[in-house]
């Protein structure tokens, strides 16, 4: 059965809403490794912390989700 959204919800909203999440959370990543000393950079932590950094959003972001069945 399909998931229902909450009332004023889209799913174009929730998509918009979710992307944007995704830039925040990068952002915070960008900070975090930043933050590391220069010595753990290259560690397990740092490493990851890179392949995050380095995703590259853009197409993500402009993607326009398409509008569905008068709901939106």
């Amino acid at each position: 059965m399909p998931r229902r959204l909450p009332r004023g919800h889209t799913l174009s909203r929730r998509c918009n809403d979710t992307v944007a999440g995704l830039v925040a959370l990068r952002a915070e990543y960008v900070r975090w490794l930043e933050a590391l000393p220069e010595a753990t950079r290259d560690t397990v932590t740092g490493e990851a912390l890179r392949a995050m950094v380095d995703l590259d959003l853009e197409e993500i972001i402009a993607i326009q989700p398409p509008r569905g069945f008068g709901r939106d």
